[in-house]
């Protein structure tokens, strides 16, 4: 399985939200040490850290 990143950084927020939501299916469907999950695990880590940094600009924006 070749590693690489997933950017996510120009999907609209919900459109993150909707593709977290599908993943979250996703891997309650794949069966037990299925390799499949480690592809979904690793897009919903991109796409929690990707929400969290969006949080984080918004919430430094709304301060200064």
């Amino acid at each position: 399985m070749t590693d690489r990143q997933h950017d996510v950084s120009r999907l609209t927020t919900a459109e993150l939200e909707r593709a977290k939501r599908d993943l979250e299916v996703s891997l309650a469907l794949a069966f037990p040490g299925s390799p499949v999950r480690v592809s979904i695990v690793a897009e919903m880590t991109a796409i929690d850290a990707e929400l969290a940094n969006r949080a984080v600009v918004l919430d430094v924006g709304h301060r200064g």
